[in-house]
């Protein structure tokens, strides 16, 4: 898989291997947000699992990475009150944390799709988890400061993944926009289990509170294929590209977003090569994460 995040005079090339999209697909659908927590500890490969993983996943982002927290630190780090309530019951969280020197939105992008990946690993190992985004974890990031796990000069945390046992395991439905109202593409692929493939898996990604920040455009292949007009690209618009705080919300939801049009796509039969699959973000007139299959550049 090659991302490729492009910017106004500059092409940024990223590799991620193919091995940590691994398995994670079959996860979209258990996903959900889930608040309360036995408390109980995770087992030992649960824990190694996620912490190789956020290291592998660390070595292939430049702008943002994830901090592993767990037992008495993760503890006090989520009963500190937050704005959606208290997070009981966790013994094992990472943070997400991104450069402030780094270029935006890349770094809102990045801290958008490495936190998704972890969140989809923790729910392939049998997992429940939530996003808190930075609207909520101040409280949060003196935990990291105090055990000298960030650099606060340099560095700034922009969510937390609390991950553990659920008191209440079962799915919950997430509330989601209709789905006419979230895709944009031309009636004749509308319908086509390609697409409905695609716009599923991310109709399913979790944002800030449910508002899915962003449209989903499909744009089909020129001319006919066998079996008819294919996806040429998908782009997530961002309706509000310059909404934020310490960091552009919008743009980390549609982060979260290209991770699971990713992982469709990759299972599609037009995807003949999974490494063959650009991610780059357009800024100006659209702005928009867009993911290409590089056959159909």
């Amino acid at each position: 898989m090659i991302l490729t995040i492009l910017a106004v005079d500059l092409i940024k090339i990223m590799r991620v291997p193919r091995s940590l999209c691994e398995g994670l697909v079959e996860a979209i659908p258990k996903r959900c947000s889930w608040r309360r927590y036995t408390g109980e500890d995770l087992s030992e490969h649960q824990k190694e699992s996620l912490k190789a993983y956020s290291a592998d996943l660390n070595r292939v982002f430049k702008h943002a990475r994830l901090q592993i927290l767990e037992g008495e630190m993760a503890k006090t780090a989520m009963t500190s009150p937050i704005g959606i309530g208290v997070i009981r019951g966790i013994v094992f969280c990472s943070a997400v944390i991104v450069n402030k020197d780094s270029p935006r939105p890349e770094a809102d992008i990045e801290a958008g799709m490495i936190g998704q990946l972890f969140i989809l690993k923790a729910i392939s190992l049998d997992l429940q988890n939530v996003w808190i985004g930075a609207v909520n974890i101040f409280g949060q990031s003196k935990v990291l400061k105090k055990n000298g796990l960030i650099n606060s000069e340099t560095e700034s945390v922009v969510a937390f993944l609390p991950v553990g046992h659920a008191v209440n395991p079962e799915y919950g439905q997430t509330r989601r926009p209709p789905l006419e109202k979230f895709l944009v593409c031309p009636p004749s692929i509308q319908n086509t289990p390609d697409v409905q493939t695609v716009a599923n898996a991310v109709l399913r990604s979790p944002s800030a509170l449910n508002r899915m920040p962003y449209k989903l455009i499909v744009r089909p292949t020129e001319g006919m294929n066998v079996g008819g007009p294919s996806i040429a690209s998908i782009h997530l618009t961002v309706s509000n590209p310059t909404a934020s705080g310490n960091y552009l919300s919008h743009w980390l939801d549609a982060g979260i977003g290209a991770v699971h049009a990713l992982l469709a796509l990759q299972t599609l039969d037009i995807c003949t090569d999974k490494d063959a699959i650009e991610i780059s973000h357009l800024l100006g007139e659209e702005n928009a994460i867009v993911l290409r299959l590089q056959a159909h550049n």
